[in-house]
């Protein structure tokens, strides 16, 4: 059996979202093709699953590239395709496509293909296969991109199963200080660089959240750059006290964190999708988010979530307090792990299995 060549920013060993991403199509794949993963930006590799495996992150771009080059010339007989996990990187799987004639798959996680990158990839990469994890991702790509709308595909991001309703966990309610309170949650990077995701709007919009809700209290989960920039304005707006920034938490520690929360919200402007939303739901969490981005697409079209226009702070003030009264799990299960990696497999199949020699 051919295997894949993945060239990806960060997977096994990294944290966030586009790790989780790739790690979750890799999983999905390895069962009908073997995955060979070059990470971009890795410190470390962890342990991978059977038939995964993952070469050591090359310590500068032009290594990189050079170590990319090589293993598509030497495995290009062995390669069925190569998986290219970033637009960013599209550049490079054109090249090693054009170059040795492998294949690539193009996916797309959100605002980084909502607008050309560079000349250097220019309007029409030949990717076999391109898809993207929300609708809105795949119309702002294809607004600008020449790519055939055929070979353009969803693919949208799924959950872990561990991501269940559970009683709350009465070490993090200690640990963080959320006795008493109603607590609003929001999970991300807090970069200055992805202001988009709206921290700032719900911080200023505490002073009348407060009004309506007492005891409401903002627990911020991330850690990054911007975290000054938050603090002063929860400062500013005379909230601070009802703004707990908790820092990084630990992967095996979300599920409770999400479970000791009341209300998980997000008003992001710039989401491909958001793999947070359908954790929180999973969890049991009434969730909150944009309808201008690929929000949109985790909550189901309000399904799933209510979505709001994060502009309008009054919009979402009445969704906010409504959600702190809002009992009952939504249905998120369409993007359960079986039903993404059959679709995963099933784009495979479509696309690849003429040079992998199998279909299944």
């Amino acid at each position: 059996m051919r295997a894949l060549l993945a060239l990806v920013t960060d997977c096994y060993g990294g944290n966030g979202g586009l790790a989780q991403a790739n790690r979750d199509v890799f999983e999905a794949l390895a069962a009908i093709v073997p995955v060979d993963v070059l990470p971009r930006l890795a410190e470390g590799v962890s342990a991978t699953p059977a038939g995964v495996s993952q070469r050591k992150a090359p310590r500068s771009r032009s290594a990189y590239v050079a170590s990319a080059f090589a293993r598509a010339w030497a495995g290009r007989d062995r390669y069925a395709a190569v998986f290219c996990g970033h637009l960013h990187l599209a550049p490079l799987a054109e090249a090693i496509h054009r170059s040795t004639g492998l294949p690539y798959w193009l996916h797309l996680h959100g605002i980084e293909a909502w607008r050309p990158p560079s000349a250097f990839l220019g309007t029409a990469p030949s990717a076999r296969l391109v898809t993207a994890v929300s609708r809105y991702t795949r119309r702002r790509f294809l607004s600008w991109s020449e790519v055939d709308p055929g070979r353009c595909r969803l693919l949208p991001d799924t959950y872990d199963a561990r991501f269940a309703p559970g009683p709350r966990s009465r070490q993090l309610v200690e640990r963080y200080g959320l006795a008493g309170h109603r607590v609003i949650l929001t999970v991300g990077r807090l970069s200055s660089s992805e202001r988009y995701k709206g921290h700032d709007r719900l911080i200023v919009l505490m002073p009348r959240i407060l009004e309506k809700v007492p005891e409401a209290l903002y627990v911020i989960a991330g850690g990054g750059d911007d975290r000054p920039y938050l603090a002063s304005v929860a400062e500013r707006c005379g909230v601070s006290s009802k703004v707990r920034f908790i820092g990084r938490v630990p992967d095996e520690d979300l599920p409770d964190l999400y479970r000791s929360s009341d209300l998980y919200v997000m008003p992001s402007t710039g989401e491909g999708f958001g793999i947070v939303f359908l954790e929180a739901a999973a969890c049991g969490l009434p969730v909150i988010g944009g309808r201008l981005d690929g929000s949109a697409d985790a909550l189901r079209d309000g399904l799933a979530g209510t979505l709001v226009d994060p502009g309008n702070m009054d919009e979402l003030l009445k969704a906010v307090v409504g959600g702190l009264q809002e009992r009952g799990a939504k249905d998120v299960s369409v993007f359960a792990k079986p039903a993404f990696a059959g679709h995963a497999r099933a784009l495979w199949g479509e696309f690849f299995a003429d040079r992998s020699g199998s279909a299944s």
